[in-house]
């Protein structure tokens, strides 16, 4: 925290009070309490990058700044190792597990409006933008790798978690052997710029407003990839076409028609990025943030997810 403390001072700030944040993130996270160069109260949050894991503050350098909302407001570049930002609020996950089935509609639909405005306001400057080299389209390669982390992660649950076996792991490997030569032409449609891995944990809300967190993934995409990635934490599928049918109409209320494919395209998605966050609650369960009854019914679920969205575009080959 050196690099901190030698930042806050050249800012004229200082720390107050901090508290480690505790959970399966890609780095190191501390809620701050500081005091400005005026003596005025500020909160704030220091991620310290993981090693190798530095791509979002080039993002916070070039693309935020140029960002009109859904971003928290960037304070520092900590020595290159880190960013302090402000601090957004809560985590919306934690809120909406709790809540009951009409507010986590009212979470969903504050989420998907969000969403919905950002895509469909940056879709001509974000073209521009990879143009300039500030965005790049999305990266097929790392889903593949993703998908051969996950299969390691589940092969090392062999015999310890129920339900995962090798018949499992033989049918989860078919299914990525079959998808990924095939995926890049199933998201072919109208692409934007995508946040990249807005689950739960990266949506903070303040109540008054939602905001993103994490942009390391943020790329050029098929927008409906941000709403599968959202989806991953809402085990309930029945509120998955609430989503959908919401996002579609937000969408077409901000002039944004959507092709014959979409249904593709959501399908292909919500295959990859299931099989990638399968792997990632994985390994929060190795690192003791999930308990054995959890890791297994998400098991069970997302399992389920993958079958159902294989079966479709087998059908459609």
């Amino acid at each position: 925290m050196d690099e901190l403390q030698q930042a806050l001072a050249e800012m004229g700030w200082s720390l107050i009070e901090q508290e480690r944040v505790v959970g399966g993130f890609t780095g190191t996270l501390y809620r701050l309490r500081l005091r400005d160069q005026v003596g005025a109260e500020v909160r704030a949050v220091y991620k310290r990058f993981a090693e190798g894991r530095d791509a979002e503050r080039t993002f916070y350098q070039q693309v935020v700044p140029l960002l009109s909302h859904g971003v928290p407001r960037l304070y520092r570049i900590v020595a290159e190792k880190g960013l302090l930002i402000e601090d957004a609020g809560t985590s919306v996950k934690s809120i909406f597990r709790s809540g009951d089935a009409a507010s986590q509609k009212e979470i969903l639909a504050g989420i998907v409006a969000l969403f919905a405005e950002l895509h469909a306001s940056l879709e001509q400057v974000s073209d521009a933008w990879r143009q300039d080299g500030l965005v790049s389209p999305y990266p097929f390669h790392s889903s593949i790798d993703f998908a051969k982390a996950a299969l390691v992660e589940l092969g090392e649950q062999l015999g310890k978690l129920d339900g995962v076996d090798r018949a499992l792991l033989a049918e989860l490997r078919e299914i990525a052997s079959f998808f990924y030569p095939r995926y890049q032409r199933y998201v072919e449609g109208r692409q934007t710029f995508t946040h990249g891995d807005p689950h739960m944990e990266n949506i903070l809300h303040d109540g008054r407003q939602f905001r993103l967190i994490d942009w390391e993934y943020s790329s050029l995409a098929v927008p409906v990839r941000d709403v599968t990635i959202l989806l991953q934490d809402v085990l309930d599928q029945s509120l998955h076409p609430f989503v959908l049918d919401l996002y579609r109409s937000e969408m077409e209320i901000r002039g944004w028609v959507f092709e014959a494919d979409f249904d593709d395209a959501y399908t292909a998605c919500m295959l990859d990025n299931t099989l990638m966050m399968l792997g990632f609650e994985l390994w929060k369960y190795r690192q003791g943030h999930l308990k054995k009854a959890e890791i297994e019914t998400i098991l069970a679920i997302k399992c389920g997810w993958i079958r159902q969205c294989a079966r479709k575009l087998k059908r459609e080959c």
